[in-house]
């Protein structure tokens, strides 16, 4: 814990050289990189630059994301990042922060090297470490390992949405928290206080609650399918499909709404839902994986499904199809929950009527696909895959899809 105190300090103390500057609604700063920690549930990254810097600006820009459009748009959202993750701000202004996510991977040609996904992000939902206290800094949570892998305190990883008693705050599956104390039934957990600018302790039940090991690679992947498969049937509605989102803080249970925007050039379908909160929490087919990935420990970081294609092993005619592996069509990917028989786990998009994370019988949705031997056939002698229509006859195809390994990639 000294080592990663000291590291912190170091680099705080690197970062702080140069004062930050104080920013009017025009002016956009560009410093030295600095670390940040996430104060609120979640919050979402975006990948378009602001034209203005405005505090309403600001809050449409933010407030009117959909769950999702057809066509890329001014409303993208390149992903969202949860309570107590510590990003790397690069840039900012009055409002927002330029930010980049450690491990969280873009690759978008065969010989690219991958890097890490920067976007903005409201600087409200942030607070910068070197406004902590020394002492604060040994309660950080290091899943990202940006700074040292050698902490002694446990960390762990909740399953599910939880409400701290203590804050009213909603925390999303997937959050990592420190352990203080553990109990017989609950967790004594450290979370950050914003107000004090320093960490307070909240109480976490055992049954939400995960600790994956570091180093046993059998472990690791039976959390990830235990993972995949409960947010695939939560006990009370389901997860919703929002493009770019990473969080899960809330399970919906009614239908999704879709407007037609049309121009001279395109037309666009938006689809959205209704949520309590102005920040719609849910997952896409990447970050599902992504997510229980990173819950898991295991070393996958891919953001989007052509950095998936591009880090998977192709399935051959030597490797077997596991459980876990990954089915990819050009913008959408799948993961096999069950070999035998042949389930698929996956959170599909608006355009399929479905709208959220579900689990299927391949054949239920795939065109003369029941069994694995039958997936993995088609794809070595290069047949397309193709998916039902609503009549149970053979849908729309494709050509270019591919049956990649996911244990088997894994370094």
């Amino acid at each position: 814990m000294k080592k990663l105190v000291f590291i912190l300090s170091f680099f705080l103390i690197f970062t702080s050289c140069s004062k930050r500057v104080s920013t009017d609604d025009t002016q956009i700063v560009q410093a030295k990189p600095k670390l940040a920690i996430v104060i609120v549930p979640f919050s979402d990254v975006l990948g378009t630059s602001p034209i203005a810097q405005s505090q309403k600006y600001v809050t449409q820009r933010y407030q009117n994301l959909p769950c999702s459009t057809s066509q890329q748009s001014k409303w993208d959202r390149a992903h969202q990042v949860l309570f107590q993750q510590i990003v790397i701000v690069k840039k900012e202004n009055a409002h927002e922060v330029f930010i980049e996510i450690p491990h969280l991977l873009i690759q978008k040609a065969p010989h690219q090297k991958p890097f890490n996904l920067q976007g903005w992000m409201k600087k409200t939902d942030l607070l910068f470490l070197d406004e902590l206290s020394q002492n604060a800094l040994a309660f950080l949570p290091d899943i990202d390992h940006m700074l040292t892998q050698d902490t002694k305190r446990p960390t762990l990883c909740l399953r599910q949405p939880y409400t701290l008693k203590e804050t009213k705050l909603t925390l999303s599956a997937a959050t990592h928290l420190i352990i203080a104390k553990e109990f017989k039934t609950n967790y004594l957990c450290y979370v950050i206080d914003s107000t004090k600018k320093g960490f307070s302790v909240a109480i976490i039940p055992k049954s939400i609650a995960l600790i994956s090991p570091k180093n046993d690679r059998k472990k690791q992947l039976e959390i990830f399918h235990q993972l995949i498969k409960l947010w695939a049937h939560p006990k009370d509605g389901f997860i919703p499909y929002v493009l770019g989102g990473s969080s899960i803080t809330t399970f919906q249970k009614s239908g999704f709404n879709k407007k037609t925007l049309k121009t001279k050039e395109k037309v666009t379908h938006v689809y959205d839902r209704t949520f309590k909160t102005p920040v719609k929490s849910g997952l896409d087919c990447s970050t599902l994986i992504y997510l229980a990935a990173r819950c898991a420990r295991l070393p996958y970081f891919a953001k989007n499904t052509t950095t998936a294609f591009y880090q998977l092993n192709r399935v051959n005619q030597a490797t077997p199809v596991k459980k876990g592996d990954v089915i990819f069509i050009p913008g959408h990917v799948m993961v096999i929950s069950s070999v035998e028989p042949l389930r698929i786990i996956q959170s599909r998009g608006y355009s399929s009527g479905v709208g959220h994370v579900t689990e299927n019988l391949a054949q239920d949705f795939l065109y003369n696909i029941k069994t694995v031997n039958d997936l993995k056939n088609a794809f070595l002698k290069n047949k397309p895959l193709v998916y039902k229509n609503s009549k149970g006859k053979a849908g729309k195809s494709y050509k270019r899809w591919q049956l990649l390994q996911f244990e088997g990639s894994l370094p």
